[in-house]
């Protein structure tokens, strides 16, 4: 407990979803590291519903308690529990139980937090060049955007998302696939759809982003409409054409600056 409680203490401030209230990502990592005495139900969230369905004992304050309180609490409140109606396991094989399609629809209803995986198409040739090297820096954008949110032109206009504390406007799952970044404009609460041009064609990005859009103006905004951003290495023909139809939508360039140096000793 106490050592959790440190890594949220360490951690305050920071936006990597490190130390959310939900404590998905040290449950996470504890149950990879020891799936037989750590649950892998990680979320606080999962762990009061099935608390609260078996109508177990022992559990924590989820309101009032310390992060490092309510994992320990909730995680021996479910094995103990399972253990007074006579049922024995370590938490992996109680963790599997409880998420097996036959149990899960008991203790959490009408919920389905797995988007589905697309079908793994075969490669095929691009219509636009790519390079490597951008796709590289461009899986690393979106972590360093959501570190340093505030520092760039993004965050003087728009706000990432909580939720009980949890940011959850990095990689938002939808129904139809995930969001990039999910943003909301400062004064407005307009939402913001962010998609970064990894590797694929400009015609493919801008279909995402117009599809996105659509699905949150149906489900989420009351067909309030939203905006859309796209944050390229470069600006192209297709890129301005396609765009021509898609409302509410602009495009952001980012530039890497690299230098090298050269180390010279001092003088004595």
């Amino acid at each position: 407990m106490a050592a959790i409680n440190k890594v949220y203490a360490l951690n305050q401030g920071h936006r990597n979803n490190l130390t959310g209230q939900s404590g998905n990502a040290v449950n996470a990592m504890l149950a990879a590291w020891d799936p037989f005495k750590n649950s892998s139900i990680v979320s606080l969230n999962d762990r009061k519903k099935v608390i609260d369905y078996f109508e177990f004992s022992g559990g924590p304050d989820f309101e009032k308690d310390m992060i490092g309180r309510k994992i320990a609490l909730s995680d021996a409140a479910v094995v103990n529990g399972f253990e007074k109606c006579g049922i024995r396991g370590n938490l992996r094989t109680i963790s599997k139980f409880l998420y097996s399609p036959e149990i899960k629809h008991f203790w959490k209803p009408g919920q389905e937090d797995d988007v589905p995986t697309p079908p793994i198409v075969p490669p095929s040739t691009p219509e636009e060049p790519t390079d490597p090297a951008l796709f590289y820096m461009e899986s690393q954008l979106e972590d360093f955007l959501i570190e340093n949110w505030d520092k760039t032109e993004l965050g003087k206009r728009y706000d990432l998302i909580e939720e009980k504390g949890e940011l959850i406007s990095q990689q938002y799952k939808t129904e139809i696939g995930i969001i990039d970044i999910l943003a909301q404009v400062k004064n407005s609460k307009q939402l913001v759809v962010i998609e970064l041009k990894k590797n694929q064609t400009s015609d493919d990005t801008v279909g995402q982003l117009a599809r996105y859009m659509g699905w949150l103006e149906e489900h989420k905004t009351n067909g309030e409409p939203t905006k859309g951003i796209i944050i390229a290495a470069r600006y192209d023909n297709r890129l301005h054409y396609a765009l021509k139809k898609v409302k509410d939508a602009e495009v952001y360039l980012y530039r890497v600056d690299f230098k090298l140096q050269e180390f010279a000793e001092p003088k004595k």
